[in-house]
């Protein structure tokens, strides 16, 4: 069975499901590409019933290993490049399976985004191995398959590297990385041979990687030429989506349960059955935030306080002022309720707790009346 989660790269497929049942799995060898093979532990129902290899989706990806040998239809020229999926093989055993084939879903983290936020680290002999062909960047945090974006930040470049050139990124370790040229490289660990560097100087990599940074992910949508809104470079505001980025991931405090956590984060999906419109109204709930298009350029401005830049006084107004004192009832609102994602629930959408204030409601003669607000990419 293959199973298409996603018309992009995804970062990782995490969690598989049959029905309701996690499988728990593990890997012990790839197939002839590189792909690692996995099975269901010893401990699992599913032991030996179930074969499991997952796809991430990279535009370059080669046709399943597995399902060349098994189906005689399917060939190597079958890649289902550009799309993230799994190929299940299942085992009969009516004991096992006894409703037959289970319905397969899957958690997944999704689409690798650009991050127009440079990441500064130093190029010199004691952070670049020409030995070993790495550059220390500590705790970068990235995968093997994300991308880097040189940037020489008018220095010399590194011999190897070429300035505004996207690489792969192969994973050394926690604090250091190699880089491909190509995906095929990338999955059979083929670095970039390293060969010199100048003095020490500060340089750049804008990374594309997984992220669930709201700002991103509209960015993301705005400039995609495959399902999005194809727009320009030029339309992009990236001082002002950067800005937004940061105020994103600024870290805040909460009450219940006590703790930190990213101020806003996007996480959920779509389907291009829905109109552009719609796409980007739910992109904004996650970050209760506005998109503008002014001056030729798409600028965001996400739901948190900004410290303000100018003073409006009476002398800025072209007319008088009017106000309306009667509003509609229809308007008018006292509680709050609607659904969200739950991240305990599978990301599943669930009703969040209803929000009343006993003062309004009390205003409007004990009279509960409700607003919906519906967050589906929180």
């Amino acid at each position: 069975m293959v199973i298409v989660f996603a018309g992009h790269e995804v970062d990782e497929i995490t969690s598989i499901f049959l029905g309701d049942d996690i499988v728990s799995l593990e890997t012990t060898s790839n197939d002839s590409n590189g792909i690692p093979i996995f099975t269901p532990t010893g401990s699992d129902q599913y032991n030996g019933k179930l074969l499991i290899k997952k796809h991430l989706g990279n535009p370059d990806q080669l046709a399943d290993a597995n399902l060349v040998a098994d189906i005689s239809q399917w060939t190597t020229a079958h890649k289902i490049q550009g799309k993230a999926y799994i190929y299940a093989k299942f085992t009969f055993d009516k004991d096992v399976y006894p409703n037959g084939v289970p319905n397969v879903s899957a958690i997944i983290k999704g689409k690798k985004l650009f991050d127009p936020r440079a990441t500064s680290f130093t190029a010199s002999s004691g952070t670049v191995s020409t030995t070993n062909n790495t550059i220390q960047i500590n705790s970068h945090g990235l995968k093997t398959f994300d991308r880097a974006k040189y940037n020489i930040n008018g220095n010399t470049a590194i011999g190897g590297l070429s300035d505004s050139t996207e690489y792969f990124v192969i994973k050394s370790d926690n604090n250091n990385i190699k880089l491909a040229t190509n995906y095929s490289n990338a999955l059979n660990g083929t670095a970039i041979s390293l060969t010199s560097v100048s003095g020490s100087t500060t340089q750049k990599f804008n990374f594309t990687t997984f992220s669930d940074n709201p700002v991103l992910s509209i960015r993301d949508y705005l400039k995609d030429t495959t399902y999005g809104m194809q727009t320009g470079d030029v339309e992009i505001n990236d001082t002002n989506f950067i800005a937004s980025a940061n105020t994103c991931d600024e870290i805040i405090s909460v009450t219940n349960p006590s703790g930190t956590e990213k101020r806003f984060t996007c996480n959920g999906s779509f389907v291009l059955s829905q109109s552009p419109k719609i796409i980007i109204e739910n992109l904004l709930t996650s970050f209760s935030g506005s998109l503008i298009y002014s001056n030729g350029m798409f600028k965001t401005v996400p739901g948190a306080y900004l410290s303000p830049v100018v003073t409006l006084n009476e002398n800025n107004l072209r007319s008088g002022i009017s106000i309306n004192s009667r509003v509609s009832k229809k308007e008018l609102f006292n509680a709050v309720k609607g659904l969200y994602s739950e991240p305990s629930n599978d990301y599943q959408p669930q009703n969040y707790p209803i929000l009343t204030d006993s003062t309004f409601e009390s205003e409007d003669n004990n009279e509960r009346i409700y607003a919906e607000f519906d967050y589906p990419l929180h």
